[in-house]
């Protein structure tokens, strides 16, 4: 997805986990006391998908590059057998954009092999029910002045 931003703008958000309920339609609550991440960081995230309980996560970044990436591994309770999701943002610079790509990998989520499969096809050609994290990040970082000042 482009966005109208410098790697800076998108970088900025991604790099703050307390901004994320902005931008994760999925995301009800974030509690990081690390801005910006880094390697290593860790806090909690709670999640509620299509109207099932809330399920808190533990958040590690695991992957980082300042302005080009970061991969972020999801694990708690709801994965099975030590399981875990890595969720992973990759921005690369336009002449006045930047493209910002979004990765995740179910392979060690411990869900059935069919249901992750399905995952990643609903993620890879799309079945959406409301905004995408990706759709998030883009309005806040296009929008980002005016998002900053209602969030506080």
């Amino acid at each position: 997805m482009a966005i109208r931003g410098s790697p800076a703008q998108v970088w900025s958000i991604l790099s703050d986990p307390s901004l994320m309920e902005l931008w994760n339609p999925k995301c009800v609550k974030c509690e990081s006391r690390h801005s910006p991440v880094s390697l290593g960081t860790r806090y909690k995230a709670t999640f509620r998908f299509s109207g099932r309980p809330a399920h808190e996560c533990w958040c590690e970044v695991v992957d980082y590059a300042p302005l080009q990436r970061v991969r972020t591994r999801f694990s708690g309770e709801v994965f099975r057998n030590g399981g875990y999701v890595d969720e992973e943002f990759r921005l690369i610079p336009l002449a006045a954009a930047t493209r910002l790509m979004h990765l995740v990998d179910y392979t060690h989520s411990g869900l059935p092999w069919i249901i992750a499969v399905l995952m990643r096809f609903i993620q890879t050609f799309g079945y959406s029910v409301g905004k995408s994290p990706l759709e998030g990040i883009k309005e806040l970082a296009e929008n980002h002045g005016q998002a900053m000042c209602q969030r506080q």
